[in-house]
């Protein structure tokens, strides 16, 4: 639902409003002036040049739809291709014109660049641009501007929220260990790596071989039939065709009623299942069902799915990860399954080889205390366990945490502090010793973070505060039901302050959805769920609680930010990943957050 805001104008207390604002202590970025509005019927839509120039909008601090304000109105951006020869190399790319606006936007470099609506901020994502005023057409850019309107651009009135561009940025350079003082890690890291591209590679060559051994079937057979029916007419065909689906075998790909009841882009959704809708026809024909018949009789009453994906608990009995992973590349029943609906998603070396292992252990690892198993069953099952308390010097943490994000001081740190979709969300990417200190060190968090997902690190930190701003999902995206596409990923939330259940804009995760195989992960689309289908197939946790206490989830699970409450939050965020995650994705050229790109980056081992 698009929310607007209707506030009259009174450009009279315009004068020196800033100055007046440091002076009380209030923080400008998270106030609505009359320079937020116009009489129009987009009263969100102007802006002042000389306070404004660039922002995100829809995501974070560190991803949205990129707008500029020009002739004091924000405007939509998009690229030369456009308009031009599809052929036109796009100006808007990770070393040209995103660059540039994430460098403007105070960030070090641009990860993805993309259309707003190929990153779920398209046209749900509503900030209030007046469609008529035109947008702002990038032509040609070099990528060493310090700002968008110094490259090659014009006002056109074609450049509208279809084609509006997003960009996701980070304010680190890529994935590596500069924490990791004695290089354990960074060996660790590499020898998992390893292992993951020589799995990728064998699991490459054999499907290919399965892929042309069930197209060679169903090409044998087509003849077989042409030969017996005695038509002269009937052809073969190197295609699959799509088979009327045998009982029994579970069937989400194909079922446009259900994705349309289950995502919030069905379109989008349906498109990037294509290939797999493909590839689950091959291998569900009658040929291949004959020839895997015992191995699907067996895997199928033990499969539990839905619009989303498969869940594969009820395969494993073992709470050794070693024992999880063999069984995991070496059973058939469970390669008919991958098969059948795993096969497309290109992430699957970190999805199914990494962290499967540790998602389906059925037990909390022997070296835990009785306290610490006892939380571990409880993020194991549900995908996020409560803290009381975390301990640590609490009021040095809040302290220096608040500061960044309210009142003057966030002023001053340039390119450290970023207000996102109007002021919504306010983010701080500030060092806090006593915070690092905890994060590292605290021997309960390092236990469960490693025994979920097995050896560490500590990439980074953020301050984040939702503020009395934010009313609906169309200025944050977060708002709505997603995953974050990187798989097994602990953060840990710690509250500033105490966090209502109802007005104080808590998470919600629906619970067991850490241990779903989602059946694709790569597009923005297939991440983003209706809130009604959620809630009516899973238990949603609100994530509330005292000062001091917070929670520890993985971002694997559908879990949003609610957008309503009338309370502000602030909460620090930090963010743990498998020691070899990050520079395995970065390597693999998958465009993911990992790490996430707005956040205080440690990137050190756990101790």
């Amino acid at each position: 639902m698009r929310s607007q805001r209707n506030i009259k104008s009174s450009p009279s207390w315009m004068v020196n409003c800033a100055l007046l604002l440091l002076l009380l202590g209030i923080s400008p970025s998270i106030v609505v002036t009359a320079n937020d509005v116009t009489s129009s019927s987009y009263p969100r839509s102007s802006c002042d040049p000389t306070v404004d120039t660039i922002r995100l909008y829809g995501g974070s601090g560190d991803a949205g739809r990129v707008e500029l304000c020009h002739d004091s109105k924000w405007r939509y951006v998009c690229s030369s291709t456009a308009s031009s020869s599809p052929s036109t190399p796009s100006v808007w790319n990770t070393t040209n014109a995103a660059l540039v606006a994430c460098k403007q936007l105070g960030h070090k470099t641009a990860r993805m660049a993309e259309l707003a609506n190929d990153m779920a901020m398209g046209e749900t994502v509503d900030s209030g641009v007046d469609p008529s005023d035109g947008g702002m057409r990038i032509l040609s850019c070099k990528g060493h501007e310090e700002d968008l309107k110094e490259c090659e651009w014009i006002v056109d009135s074609k450049c509208q929220i279809d084609e509006a561009v997003g960009a996701a940025c980070t304010s680190a350079p890529p994935p590596g260990f500069y924490g990791d003082e004695t290089g354990t890690a960074e060996q660790k890291a590499r020898i998992i790596m390893d292992e993951m591209w020589e799995w990728e590679k064998m699991i490459q060559a054999t499907f290919q071989m399965k892929i042309s051994n069930a197209r060679n079937d169903e090409i044998r057979m087509e003849g077989k039939t042409c030969q017996s029916a005695g038509d002269d007419t009937c052809t073969t065909t190197k295609e699959p065709k799509n088979y009327v689906v045998p009982d029994g075998i579970p069937n989400a790909l194909h079922d446009m009623e259900l994705i349309k009841s289950a995502f919030l882009y069905p379109e989008g959704v349906s498109e990037t299942y294509s290939d797999l809708r493909e590839r689950f026809s091959l291998f569900v024909s009658p040929s291949n069902v004959s020839k895997n018949e015992d191995d699907l009789s067996k895997a199928l009453p033990k499969l539990q799915w839905n619009a989303y994906g498969v869940n594969l608990a009820n395969f494993f009995s073992s709470s050794s990860t070693e024992e999880v992973k063999d069984k995991l590349l070496n059973s058939p029943d469970l390669a008919s399954i991958y098969d059948i609906y795993l096969s497309s998603n290109a992430h699957n070396a970190i999805h199914y080889y990494l962290d499967s292992p540790y998602r389906y252990r059925t037990a909390a690892p022997s070296n835990l205390d009785a306290k610490t198993a006892e939380k571990f069953e409880i993020l194991q099952r549900d995908g996020i366990v409560m803290f009381d308390d975390f301990g640590g010097d609490i009021n040095a943490i809040i302290e220096q945490a608040m500061a960044s994000v309210t009142g003057p001081v966030h002023l001053k740190l340039k390119n450290e502090t970023i207000a996102s979709s109007g002021g919504a969300v306010i983010t701080s990417r500030i060092p806090i010793a006593p915070l690092e200190d905890l994060l590292l060190r605290d021997p309960t968090i390092k236990a469960l973070v490693e025994a979920y997902q097995g050896p560490s690190m500590l990439h980074g930190y953020k301050t984040t505060r939702m503020t009395s701003v934010l009313e609906s999902v169309s200025q944050y995206n977060a708002g709505a039901y997603h995953h974050d596409r990187v798989g097994r990923r602990l953060k840990l939330f710690l509250f500033l302050h105490d966090v209502d259940c109802t007005e104080g804009h808590p998470t919600r995760v629906a619970a067991g959805t850490n241990n779903v195989l989602y059946y694709r992960t790569e597009a923005y689309p297939s991440t983003r769920f209706d809130d009604d289908y959620v809630q009516s197939n899973y238990k949603i946790i609100q994530a509330c609680g005292k000062k001091g206490g917070g929670f520890l989830f993985d971002t694997h699970t559908l879990h949003k930010g609610t957008v309503e409450g009338k309370d502000e939050r602030t909460v620090v965020i930090a963010e743990y990943h498998n020691v070899a995650k990050c520079s395995f994705s970065h390597e693999s050229g998958f465009g993911l957050p990992c790490p996430g790109g707005d956040m205080y980056r440690v990137d050190a081992p756990l101790p």
